[in-house]
């Protein structure tokens, strides 16, 4: 019964240019609670390297009975 409501934090770490034709993304929920979930995101180039992480703070709200 949860609706999205949107981003309420929201920070990114470069680190590196990317290399390759591709980049991956790999997102883990570290806490998740009644209104809030924090995550966080790492991207990653063809050769395997960590070129950015996110960290985000995610709302929710509670939908229509």
């Amino acid at each position: 019964g949860e609706v999205p409501a949107g981003t309420a934090e929201l920070s990114i770490t470069y680190l590196r240019q990317t290399h390759g034709d591709h980049i991956y993304a790999e997102a883990k929920v570290i806490k998740r609670g009644r209104q809030l979930s924090l995550v966080e995101v790492d991207i990653t180039d063809d050769e395997g390297r960590l070129c950015a992480r996110g960290r985000t703070l995610y709302a929710f709200r509670a939908g229509p009975s």
